[in-house]
């Protein structure tokens, strides 16, 4: 798999306040009502943050699909990027192949188990690149 950055969209962060109930101040409740009934606020209170992009742009070829290319970056320039995109062109390409250049990052994200949540690390490569995609579809 391979994706383009054609626009990294704007950042955004989102705080999220999450409530929970201490075993021993609620043993068995049927219900999160009774439980916070049961609490008398004996809760525990954290603040999360989540970050995520608005807007972006990417671009996402799969080994296997339907263009004929010797490599990720000349797939990508075959994309069809959509009317109310304009005209793009991605700076950046993460690719799980072998390629010269850029940089290796390690991700989390290989699932191992899902229920669990459980994740393996893969390695990714970020190289600099120039790919006008082609027309618009």
């Amino acid at each position: 798999m391979a994706v383009a950055v054609f626009d990294e969209g704007e950042p955004l962060r989102d705080y999220h306040t999450a409530e929970t109930v201490p075993t021993a101040a609620a043993r068995r409740p049927q219900s999160r009502p009774e439980a916070l009934a049961a609490a008398r606020g004996r809760t525990n209170t954290t603040v999360t943050l989540r970050d995520y992009r608005s807007g972006p742009l990417y671009g996402v070829a799969l080994w296997g699909s339907i263009v004929d290319a010797a490599e990720a970056a000349e797939a990508m320039a075959a994309l069809r990027l959509p009317p109310w995109s304009g005209a793009r062109t991605a700076r950046l390409l993460a690719t799980e192949a072998e390629v010269p250049g850029g940089r290796s990052e390690t991700r989390h994200d290989r699932p191992l188990d899902r229920q669990s949540w459980h994740f393996a690390p893969r390695l990714v490569r970020i190289v600099p690149v120039s790919i006008t995609a082609g027309g618009m579809a």
